[in-house]
């Protein structure tokens, strides 16, 4: 169990990544320098940074006496020349449970109505979120407890490389309006220099370096050369189109001074590799993520959070996580949503759920030393509900019976759950019902379909909510009394 060097200094502190701390180095994106930072010091552990002053005997300060050559990151192993060598090689960096070699999830694994099953049993415990900004909060609180407990974590992305949406949603999350925090980037759609022992340095180069110069300088031209990389090496992006989406990334990263780390192993690697390891190049592919994230880390200063993008493939027991901390807490997340494909699990769950918002569900209890597994179900395409949204203050300031007010009606019966705890039945007539400012959560069921979103009370003001199932679709009306911008529209 030899580990990566992943060690979490007790002093561990939310610094910031960026110009502010470290200019030019801040992003050092797994490249070879290692650096610290004004103010700290390397522990016995090269690995291991710990925050506050440190002075030798003379006075002076780490800063003044050492250079990134007197760190150097820990040595990267030989390449496997066969499967037993891999397997040797796995075990030895292998820090977590590797449980059962397989993907985290397959459609069949996931049935639709299971998945289905799932968010109303959510739903009624208070479990399942809806809304992006009640899904941002939940992960930063989850964050949150891991940084009180001196803990890292890691959010491990699980996509479907044809789903562009399924990508945009990361960038999101991500971005600058995204979850908060001293937050690493890590995506397996650009390369991670390698530095395995006996492999030729032009095998092994990837994008660490043109990341590294467009992240600290804006460098337009490194932008271009990383954009054309991605035409070249990144098939199924362009196949699908949206190379432009994955570019975009990286402004808003430099905007928000979070680093990049391309994780993936080089194209001339892989190759390589395949020749002695056949499809379990897939497994090194994993384990050379995890060596560039570590030594990116290092250099880095240990962020308290990691947001990763995978295929779903590599998510799951006995894959990438396997070389994560042992005392890391793992949020696992599949993403389901906005695939054309006719057997992709959203288009089994179409025609039983339509969403208005994104919908994040729990797959398992997390455990003490077990991940937590989530699904989020996107609303664009097929499990979308069109929604008609409007917005006026028309009757404002309103009377105190009618403040806070939701007003919900259908089209067809149906049974409505809000926040988990409060069950309206709709009939011919329209109900209501008091809600506190803020977010909060429904599920409707109809003969036909459940539809589920986000609502959001206004400070002043009511919301009306009306369900038309059997067209797929919803009006959503917010009596807001509180917007200076609040426009009063005709009733149409």
């Amino acid at each position: 169990m030899a580990a990566l060097g992943f060690g979490v200094s007790s002093g561990r502190r939310a610094l910031a990544i960026g110009a502010t701390l470290l200019g030019p180095a801040a992003v050092l994106l797994g490249a070879c320098a290692v650096l610290c930072a004004p103010g700290c010091r390397c522990g016995p552990d090269p690995g291991v940074l710990q925050r506050g002053p440190a002075a030798d005997s003379s006075g002076a300060s780490a800063e003044e006496n050492e250079t990134p050559a007197e760190r150097p990151q820990a040595p990267w192993p030989a390449l496997p020349a066969d499967r037993a060598a891999l397997d040797e090689l796995l075990g030895r960096y292998t820090l977590r449970d590797a449980g059962v070699s397989t993907p985290a999830t397959t459609d069949a694994e996931h049935s639709a109505d299971a998945m289905l099953a799932a968010a109303r049993a959510g739903y009624r415990v208070g479990a399942t979120v809806s809304g992006w900004d009640a899904i941002e909060a939940q992960l930063d609180q989850r964050f949150d407890e891991a940084s009180r407990a001196g803990r890292p974590s890691y959010l491990l992305w699980g996509v479907y490389h044809d789903s562009v949406e399924q990508f945009v949603a990361f960038r999101r999350l991500v971005g600058p309006q995204g979850i908060g925090g001293n937050l690493a980037i890590a995506i397996e759609l650009f390369d991670g220099d390698g530095h395995w022992s006996g492999a030729a340095d032009a095998e092994q180069q990837g994008d660490s370096a043109l990341l590294s110069q467009y992240l600290t300088s804006g460098d337009a031209q490194a932008l271009d050369t990383i954009t054309d990389r991605q035409q070249d090496v990144d098939y199924t992006a362009w196949k699908y189109g949206y190379i432009p989406e994955v570019i975009d990334l990286l402004p808003e990263a430099r905007a928000s001074s979070r680093p990049v780390i391309g994780c993936n192993m080089p194209i001339a690697l892989q190759v390589r590799a395949r020749r002695a390891l056949g499809s379990r190049t897939e497994e090194l592919r994993e384990l050379h993520c995890a060596l560039v994230v570590r030594d990116a880390l290092d250099s880095a200063h240990r962020p308290e959070r990691v947001a990763m993008l995978w295929g779903q493939a590599h998510l799951g027991a006995g894959r990438f996580e396997r070389f994560l901390p042992s005392d890391a807490q793992i949020m696992s997340i599949l993403v389901f949503g906005g695939r054309a494909n006719e057997l992709s699990l959203e288009a089994l769950l179409a025609p039983k759920l339509a969403l208005s918002d994104p919908l994040l569900l729990a797959l398992s209890e997390p455990g003490a030393d077990t991940p937590e597994r989530m699904a989020l179900l996107l609303p664009e395409g097929r499990l979308g509900l069109q929604v008609e949204r409007v917005r006026h203050s028309s009757g404002c300031p309103l009377p105190d019976d009618l403040q806070h007010r939701l007003r919900l009606s259908s089209s067809e019966r149906a049974t409505v759950l809000i926040d988990g705890k409060t069950e309206l039945e709709l009939r011919s007539d329209p109900r209501s019902v008091r809600l506190e400012p803020g977010l909060h959560t429904y599920w409707a069921e109809s003969s036909s379909l459940a539809l589920a979103g986000a609502l959001d009370m206004p400070d002043s003001g009511a919301l009306e909510l009306e369900l038309q199932p059997l067209a797929r679709s919803a009006i959503y009306t917010e009596i807001d009394c509180s917007s200076a911008h609040a426009l009063a529209l005709p009733d149409y």
